[in-house]
């Protein structure tokens, strides 16, 4: 998958000195697997739909799952650098945890039959 020819962080390449460095050459998203063609293989559906049986899951949430993002996050090979700078100077002042965030998503989930109950 194409990226943009310049990572984000060459703005301030000069600033924090990396001009120059393999940091800012152009990256590249690597896929071992295709997760859309993956999840639509006949035995990674019969699969799920008999572990979602098992589990008491919605059988259907399989087919509504981002495949293609998924692939997108797990198979960059860049790091991210990512500031709240912005948010803050427009008055975004809001603060949480992320473990409890994740605890609190992960707890829907089951609710909602995405995930099984432990």
């Amino acid at each position: 998958m194409d990226m943009a020819p310049e990572p984000p962080i060459s703005v301030v390449a000069n600033e924090i000195g990396i001009q120059g460095t393999p940091v800012l050459q152009k990256s590249v998203v690597e896929q071992q697997s295709d997760l859309v063609k993956w999840s639509q293989r006949a035995d990674v559906k019969g699969a799920w739909e008999s572990f979602a049986e098992r589990k008491g899951l919605d059988k259907e949430i399989f087919d509504k799952a981002t495949w293609a993002f998924l692939g997108f996050v797990l198979g960059r090979n860049f790091d991210l650098v990512i500031s709240m700078s912005k948010a803050r100077e427009c008055g975004w002042t809001g603060y949480r945890d992320t473990w409890a965030s994740l605890k609190d998503v992960f707890e829907q989930m089951k609710g909602a039959g995405v995930l099984p109950k432990a």
